[in-house]
C-alpha cells in the first residue's frame, strides 16, 4: 500500500531561503527553514526519532540561503551520508541519502542553483547548542536490524567490510547480550543476527562472526535453522580458526537435549551435528 507523504513545515521567525530544502523519509516530508535543525531522540529536537539506535542529540543541519551542511554531534552510532560515515561537516547535494539510527532520509532541493556551491562548509559549521522546545516527531518503519543489514550489504558489495561491521556491530552485540542474560530472543532477531554475522564472516574470511553465530544459538539453546547451518557449514570449510571447542560444546548440548524437542527441531539438530569440524 502506498503512503501519502505528510508535509510538515518548521516555523522560524528569521525568514525563508530563496531555495526550498527538504528531508524526505518513507512517510514524511520535512521542509527546512533557515537556521539549525537538530535530529535525535531528544524531544527538544526539530526532528525527533523514536529509535533506540539514535542518540538524544544525534545530528544537526545548518541551513543558509545557499547551502545545507550536515554535522554529526558525536553520536554513538554515527551518521551515514551516501553510505559513508560522516567524519566532518558535509555540504549536502540534491538526492543525497542520509541514515541516522535506522531512519533513512533523502535530501532534496526544489530549485538548484550554482550559488549553492559558493559557500564553504567552514562558514556554516561550528559549536552547536540543542534547542529547548519540541517541534515534531518521526517514527521508524520495519525491523532495525533488517534495515541496517541491507545497508551493510551495500557496503560489503563495495568491499567496505569495516564500514559494514561498524553499522551492524553494536546491534548484533545487543542481541547477544540479551541472549546471555537469559531473556527470550525473538526468532526473527536470532535469524537476522546470524544471517548478517555470517555475511560479515564470509566477506572478511575471519572467524569472529562465525563464532558469534555459534555462541548466539548456544546461548539461546536452540538449533540453527537450515539456511544458517548450511551457510555456517560452508564457512567451516574455508575460514580458518573458527572456535572448535565452542562448536563441539554446542553440538554436545543439542545431542543431549534433542530428545526433548519437536520432530522439526530434532531434524535441525541432526543437520547441525552433521556439520564439519572447524579447520
Amino acid at each position: 500500500m502506498s503512503h501519502k507523504l505528510a508535509r510538515i513545515e518548521m516555523e522560524r521567525a528569521e525568514g525563508s531561503s530563496r531555495y526550498a530544502y527538504y528531508l524526505r523519509s518513507k512517510n514524511q516530508e520535512f521542509r527546512l527553514q533557515l537556521g539549525e535543525c537538530f535530529i535525535g531522540r531528544n524531544p527538544a529536537c526539530q526532528i525527533v526519532l523514536v529509535d533506540p539506535r539514535a542518540s538524544r542529540n544525534h545530528a544537526v543541519l545548518r541551513i543558509t540561503e545557499r547551502a545545507v551542511v550536515l554535522q554529526d554531534l558525536d553520536s554513538a552510532n554515527g551518521v551515514y551520508l551516501n553510505e559513508e560515515r560522516v567524519e566532518r561537516p558535509e555540504k549536502l547535494r540534491h538526492g543525497d541519502r542520509i541514515v541516522i539510527g535506522t531512519q533513512e532520509f533523502i535530501f532534496a532541493v526544489e530549485d538548484t542553483s550554482p550559488d549553492s556551491a559558493s559557500i564553504s562548509v567552514e562558514e556554516i559549521s561550528g559549536v552547536v547548542t540543542p534547542p529547548d522546545a519540541p517541534v515534531m516527531s518521526s517514527t521508524v518503519d520495519g525491523d532495525p536490524l533488517d534495515y541496517l543489514g541491507r545497508l551493510a550489504d551495500k557496503m560489503l558489495a563495495l568491499g567496505r567490510i569495516e564500514a559494514a561491521e561498524r553499522v551492524l556491530g553494536a546491534h548484533l552485540r545487543e542481541i547477544e547480550s540479551l541472549a546471555r542474560s537469559g531473556a527470550p530472543v525473538v526468532h526473527t532477531d536470532l535469524l537476522l543476527a546470524a544471517k548478517y554475522a555470517l555475511r560479515l564472516a564470509g566477506a572478511a574470511c575471519a572467524p569472529e562472526w562465525a563464532n558469534y553465530t555459534i555462541r548466539l544459538y548456544a546461548l539461546a539453546r536452540r538449533p540453527m535453522p537450515t539456511d544458517i547451518s548450511g551457510e555456517l557449514g560452508a564457512l567451516l570449510r574455508r575460514v580458518p580458526n573458527i572456535d572448535r571447542q565452542l562448536m563441539v560444546r554446542y553440538q554436545e548440548f543439542l545431542a543431549a537435549h534433542m530428545h526433548q524437542m519437536t520432530p522439526a527441531d530434532r531434524e535441525l539438530c541432526h543437520q547441525v551435528l552433521a556439520l564439519p569440524q572447524p579447520l
